[in-house]
């Protein structure tokens, strides 16, 4: 219910993009009539408000109406249609303006088609922004909307403490990477539009696979390792070349299967405490290897490392690493957990091993009651 309340248009919404039209087109006016005579013009803030609210409003329902339609054409010919249209909205606001105020050309020719490419520029960049925070925003709808539809089972499935306890230890997303992916988004924008519409296609894709995973314990290695992929594109996206990733897949473990949502935290901590403080960045290497009994999943990165007075506390403290910890420990007791390898200035590597005879007895076991 609350997303249909937030599709299209509504009241509040235009007198909030009004009085945002009219605070820049103000302002604006304000330095414009400043430079030009060194005092206070009405006359200039007041068409500078009109140019604000007509380019405003051209260029928004533009991104949320028409742009929409383009979806469907190929890459380029749908950016370059996309930025004309924009342009087109912000020119024919501009020309409403100056047929509703002819003593503006007149008096002020010289600056007539200087404001006309100012405005078209304008509109190009807010409409660009609106467009895709729209396509984002919808995304999210259609994720809030699964999230929504899954909430009763969710809640049938917590009755049982032990299965509660490890839907709370998994089900998470860190919110700091939420809106770390969302300033890389806003900031891709105005630089690569194309770019800031794959982060938002990933980013969908990722809630998509935390919602279809929610009611599954276990997943087989090789789509945590895809949905591991997805994360890692949208890690890049904001640290660009200073983030490399290799791996050394052994093929049999991916059919091995896994927790659900256990890699990412280990990946997350890697990222942050281990090369994201280091100008140069760093690489993420992610192995796998099995033997008779267990399968081995080793995460390492080459940044700062680990004390060894901290490594005993480590697990504990970290929310990331204790709750991926904990899980192995409460599915595989003593058999299974992390155990963390680290030298302090030359990176840290965390093995996660999995008793491997035990997981596929249990498996079987739960595929024959269902």
């Amino acid at each position: 219910m609350a997303s249909k309340r937030r599709k299209g248009l509504t009241v509040r919404k235009i007198i909030l993009w009004c009085v945002a039209n009219t605070t820049i087109g103000g302002a604006l006016g304000l330095i414009i009539s400043l430079y030009l005579t060194g005092r206070v013009i009405g006359q200039i803030i007041f068409v500078s408000v009109l140019f604000g609210n007509a380019v405003g409003f051209t260029s928004g329902l533009s991104a949320m109406y028409i742009l929409p339609l383009y979806r469907s054409l190929p890459g380029v010919l749908g950016i370059v249609l996309r930025a004309l249209t924009l342009i087109a909205g912000g020119v024919l606001g501009t020309v409403v303006v100056f047929l509703a105020n002819p003593w503006f050309v007149l008096f002020q020719s010289d600056f007539t088609f200087f404001i006309i490419a100012i405005d078209g520029l304008m509109a190009l960049i807010v409409g660009s922004i609106i467009y895709s925070y729209e396509r984002m925003r919808r995304e999210l709808e259609g994720s809030y909307m699964e999230l929504e539809m899954r909430r009763d089972i969710e809640e049938k499935l917590r009755e049982l403490t032990a299965l509660s306890e490890l839907k709370a230890l998994k089900a998470q997303i860190n919110p700091h990477f939420f809106f770390n992916t969302l300033n890389t988004i806003a900031a891709l924008i105005p630089i690569d539009q194309e770019k800031a519409e794959e982060t938002v296609h990933d980013l969908a894709d990722l809630f998509r696979y935390t919602l279809e995973t929610a009611e599954r314990e276990f997943v087989p290695l090789r789509e945590e390792l895809q949905f591991l992929d997805v994360y890692l594109r949208i890690e890049r996206a904001r640290f660009g070349d200073r983030l490399q990733v290799e791996r050394s897949i052994d093929p049999e473990s991916q059919r091995v299967r896994v927790p659900t949502l256990l890699l990412q935290p280990i990946v997350e901590n890697a990222l942050r405490h281990g090369i994201g403080h280091r100008k140069t960045g760093g690489t993420i290497t992610i192995a796998t290897t099995c033997e008779d009994e267990y399968c081995h999943i080793k995460i390492s990165d080459d940044g700062t490392g680990i004390p060894k007075e901290k490594l005993d506390v480590v697990l504990r403290s970290g929310r990331g690493l204790k709750n991926v910890n904990e899980r192995l420990l409460n599915l595989y007791k003593e058999s299974s957990g992390v155990a963390i390898e680290s030298t302090e200035g030359q990176g840290t590597t965390f093995i996660l091993t999995i008793p491997r005879n035990r997981l596929e007895a249990k498996n079987e076991h739960e595929n024959h009651h269902r």
